[in-house]
């Protein structure tokens, strides 16, 4: 089996070196008689099989079943997994079906002189779609120092892909296009603008996240458990500069080494809303969202849950948090973040698979509260996890702000401005200027945030 970057893609998969073969539900193998283990897995809501069958002699026909353990569409949670490079439409609707995972943006992109699934693009559904998988082939957009943009639900292709020169652009490249181009544009078409692996490279896309003009942000391959990893201390840092901004789960998944889904977001739905492509991005846009490697999180705030604003009169209070963690792995935690520190967490016992924690936080600023948990199962995307978007709470009408949050990303924007006027290749003056010009607006808009 193939596990190298853009080779022989789909159909197969290899997780922590154990190979594992997708099927539509029935395939044809030859077995030897006598004992065969057996494994049958399907995504995070299956309890995973594992027997030791006899096959006897003459046997022609073997029947395994899996059971579902829970379905977070009873509670309108919808998955999907927001990075997927590499693979045709037809493996994605069937590695999704094998995943149970609901809606696969495939993105298209440039890697040099080497473009990858622009001949997929329909600019609507795929037509390999089903009424509970749904494939729409979009695009990752990129530049090696400014930053990766997802650009997902469009109808119309995006030029040019990436720009800048090496990894992304071809040698030579210069800047074309900001990255800010780049989110009007899926944005006028409607589409959901994501920030992907969280939180680098960044340049730009610091500039634009605090400008408004990202969605979400997402997680990817930087899960470490108990440990606060990279992507979730660099997700915390929007926050506490008073961004609202919803988690997702993507797997940037581009060889058979990585499971689709395997890091996925759930987005929840209204009541009165069907399933469709177009509902799950704006559920998504809402912040009703967590993002997971296995795990299941909810998460209240004197009953609004996660992407809810709560306003506080005065000087604050104390309100009511409650969170609850479930997989059909073992769980080892769950806490609360609270302006990117923990603040309670509660431990499960040993094999225990549901875990909740109930705690009174006494607010007296503007702040944000996130719910994550971990367990000892290790996946192909490290522990399995998940962690929510926040409830925000605003105390005074002022957002949340930490101070060292905000000077940090006012230097890391001057390094961006120092970047645009002595590195960055510019045949167009004109370019440069706006980008430099959109660092310095970024920075205004935190000194803004800083004195209110």
């Amino acid at each position: 089996m193939n596990t190298a970057w853009f080779e022989d893609m789909g159909g197969d998969c290899k997780v922590r070196g154990v190979p594992y073969a997708y099927i539509a539900g029935t395939c044809q193998i030859e077995l030897p008689v006598g004992q065969v283990l057996t494994e049958v897995v399907r995504g995070f809501e299956y309890l995973p099989l594992r027997q030791q069958l006899e096959i006897k002699p003459g046997q022609r026909h073997l029947t395994l079943k899996v059971r579902r353990a829970f379905d977070m569409k009873e509670h309108n949670f919808y998955s999907g997994d927001t990075h997927v490079h590499f693979l045709s439409s037809q493996s994605s609707h069937l590695e999704a079906a094998g995943e149970d995972l609901n809606v696969v943006h495939l993105l298209a992109s440039l890697w040099g002189r080497l473009f990858t699934s622009w001949e997929e693009f329909t600019g609507g559904l795929a037509p390999t779609s089903s009424q509970d998988h749904l494939i729409w082939v979009s695009q990752e957009n990129r530049q090696h120092v400014l930053g990766h943009i997802s650009l997902l639900g469009l109808r119309e292709m995006v030029a040019p892909m990436c720009t800048g020169g090496p990894q992304e652009d071809w040698v030579g490249g210069e800047i074309q296009a900001l990255m800010a181009d780049w989110a009007a544009a899926c944005r006028s078409q409607g589409g959901l603008v994501v920030m992907p692996h969280m939180p680098a490279p960044d340049f730009e896309n610091a500039a634009n996240i605090v400008l408004g003009q990202a969605d979400a942000a997402e997680m990817c391959w930087i899960w470490q458990g108990e440990q606060l990893g990279q992507g979730e201390r660099g997700y915390y840092r929007w926050l506490n500069v008073g961004q609202k901004l919803p988690i997702v789960g993507g797997t940037d998944k581009m060889s058979n080494g990585r499971v689709l889904g395997g890091s996925r977001t759930y987005a929840r739905l209204e009541e009165d809303e069907e399933f469709s492509f177009d509902n799950w991005c704006k559920a998504v846009k809402r912040g009703q969202t967590f993002a997971s490697t296995g795990a299941m999180i909810a998460l209240e705030v004197e009953g609004h849950p996660m992407g809810e604003e709560l306003a506080l009169r005065g000087n604050g209070g104390t309100v009511e948090v409650e969170a609850v963690a479930w997989s059909v792995w073992p769980l080892t935690a769950v806490e609360l973040i609270v302006n990117g520190r923990s603040v309670a967490r509660e431990y499960a016992d040993p094999d225990t698979r549901q875990v909740r924690v109930h705690h009174k936080l006494r607010v007296n600023r503007s702040s944000w509260v996130a719910a994550r948990c971990w367990g000892p199962h290790l996946t192909d995307a490290g522990p399995v996890m998940a962690h929510s978007s926040p409830v925000y709470l605003e105390v005074g009408g002022r957002c949340a702000f930490t101070a060292t949050e905000g000077n940090y990303l006012l230097t890391h924007l001057e390094g961006g401005i120092a970047w645009a006027e002595k590195i960055g290749v510019f045949r167009d003056e004109a370019v440069r200027s706006r980008l430099i010009a959109l660092f310095r607006e970024a920075q205004e808009e935190l000194r803004r945030r800083m004195k209110s």
